[in-house]
């Protein structure tokens, strides 16, 4: 791996730590509140929407020829 690359998982993890944080996520806890629940189903569903369009955007950004 190179380094953007280990970097950018790393600054990912923390933004998902800080995020799943936020909402109420407890470490150990048997049973976790509705809050954290639907922030992960929404970071999952919002998260892969919003990089599928950011890749749609980048394919047709460029001139692509097929021979």
């Amino acid at each position: 791996m190179t380094f953007t690359r280990k970097s950018s998982v790393a600054i990912d993890t923390f933004v998902v730590g800080v995020v799943l944080q936020g909402s109420g996520f407890g470490k150990g806890k048997p049973i976790q509140p509705p809050q954290v629940t639907a922030t992960i189903a929404h970071m999952l569903t919002y998260g892969c929407i919003g990089l599928l369009i950011l890749r749609l955007y980048l394919i047709s950004s460029k001139k692509l020829v097929y021979t």
